[in-house]
């Protein structure tokens, strides 16, 4: 028999190593104060251990990275318009976010399943470009996203912007047109640059981490890692809000009006002035709102590739017949240069979802504030692309009927309050109130849902 080779550690009363045994070891420990020189002895023996010994332990690399390609100081920068910040503003910092391997998406966009038309992407390629602010508040630094332009999707080139004319405009109506003490109410993603550029308190200006949670990532081996990376990305650039908070923010957007206001006295004081603010940005947003308010919200979308020769208005003539055979009520369309996005309600279980207030805000057909008795709407950009809702306490007189009673700031297209002109997609709103259509810029901006048939306008 083969005896033991003893090895010498004055720790261990006796630890063996039998050759050819695979290396079975064996530790009688007797002096436990010094685990952790045991650990680290077996910590040794596993670096040996070739790496597909080791088969799940190391993690996946993000899908992901974003790669910053430049900062440029505020008042050089020529890309887009910015308005005069009320917190100083250091740099504006380009990040572009590229492909670590290659992906396979359907031609709409999505990832890929074997029998989908498919197009892969390569490892470095360009998915968006985003511009941002950085800035200090107190000890923190932020960078809040102003303008991306989107090419995740084949062939789309979505622009958004956040300081384009509409935004501008909304920016200088809350800030010269609202009380100094008046809190805005909007979904994170705007609370920071309304902060910025208006001198406004906001309820929330950045994601909760139960928000982040549920970002959305390619499936298969790289999202796990592609999540940790995006929920690090966000949350350095834009910190992370009160989960509480952010959660009642989402059940007043998700509720009815009466259950709303209840809502709005725990998020605001009484003494305070409050607006809501809302854009078709928040068209994206519903689904997490949906999911933090435990509300069954369901808004459908649908990508529409040209079709028309005629260009949009051919396309506009046959998007609104599909609408039509399909007996759909309330939509919007967005309009970007490769596409458009249709959003449209249909019938689904809990009918009360569609009286909930962020979809009375929003500019689908029956949307514009239409029916609502303590919301009125005090300002809307020239395409309809940004709204803003001033909350009273007592009651309006009577219901928010056609907007123009109310003598909204702004309108569409050339003129102010609902007069203007464009190419409007009609959207079945009340045959009595006027509309009108116009154009926008940098994406945001769409088709749809104005009173009187028409409403929105292009987006660029």
């Amino acid at each position: 028999m083969t005896r033991p080779l003893a090895v010498g550690m004055p720790f261990l009363k006796r630890t063996c190593l039998y050759p050819n045994q695979n290396a079975s070891i064996f530790l009688v420990i007797t002096k436990p104060k010094k685990i952790l020189c045991c650990l680290l002895f077996l910590l040794g023996l596993i670096s040996f251990l070739p790496q597909s010994a080791l088969g799940g332990l190391a993690q996946d690399q993000s899908l992901f990275t974003y790669i910053k390609v430049e900062e440029t100081d505020p008042g050089s920068f020529t890309q887009i318009l910015l308005p005069n910040p009320v917190v100083p503003v250091e740099k504006v910092v380009k990040y572009e976010r590229r492909l670590t391997a290659d992906l396979t998406i359907t031609r709409e966009g999505g990832v890929a399943t074997p029998d989908e038309d498919t197009i892969t992407l390569p490892k470095d390629y360009l998915m968006d470009v985003e511009y941002r602010l950085r800035y200090r508040s107190g000890s923190e630094v932020y960078e809040p996203l102003i303008y991306y332009t989107d090419y995740s999707e084949i062939s789309t080139g979505r622009l958004v912007s956040f300081t384009s004319p509409a935004w501008l405009k909304t920016y200088d109506f809350i800030k010269n047109y609202t009380e100094k003490d008046s809190i805005i109410l909007c979904w994170w993603h705007h609370g920071k640059r309304v902060k910025l550029f208006t001198e406004r308190e906001t309820i929330t200006s950045s994601p909760s981490l139960e928000l982040l949670r549920g970002l959305s990532v390619p499936k298969g081996k790289y999202e796990r890692a592609t999540l940790d990376y995006l929920i690090k990305w966000f949350k350095d650039r834009e910190g992370l809000e009160d989960e509480l908070k952010t959660r009642d923010l989402a059940r007043f957007f998700c509720s009815k009006e009466d259950k709303a206001r209840e809502i709005l006295e725990l998020l605001v004081p009484a003494d305070k002035p409050v607006y809501i603010l809302v854009s078709s940005e928040d068209f994206q947003e519903i689904n997490a709102m949906s999911r933090l308010a435990e509300a069954d919200l369901k808004l459908e979308s649908r990508n529409i590739r040209p079709m028309s020769v005629t260009g949009v208005a051919g396309d506009m003539s046959i998007i609104n017949q599909w609408i039509k055979n399909s007996g759909i009520t309330s939509y919007y369309a967005q309009i970007f240069p490769k596409f458009y996005t249709l959003w449209y309600l249909e019938d689904y279980g809990d009918q009360d979802m569609k009286e909930a207030l962020i979809l009375k805000f929003l500019p689908l057909s029956t949307g514009h504030g239409q029916g609502l008795r303590y919301f009125q709407p005090v300002f809307r950009s020239d395409e309809a692309h940004v709204w803003v809702y001033r909350f009273v306490p007592e009651g309006l007189k009577e219901p928010v009927g056609s907007a123009a009673r109310y003598g909204i700031h702004g309108g569409h297209g050339s003129g102010g309050s609902y007069e203007g002109s464009g190419h409007g997609m009609h959207g079945g709103g009340p045959p009595e109130a006027d509309g009108g259509s116009g154009h926008g810029i940098h994406g945001g901006g769409g088709h749809g849902g104005g009173y009187g048939g028409h409403g929105g306008g292009h987006g660029y």
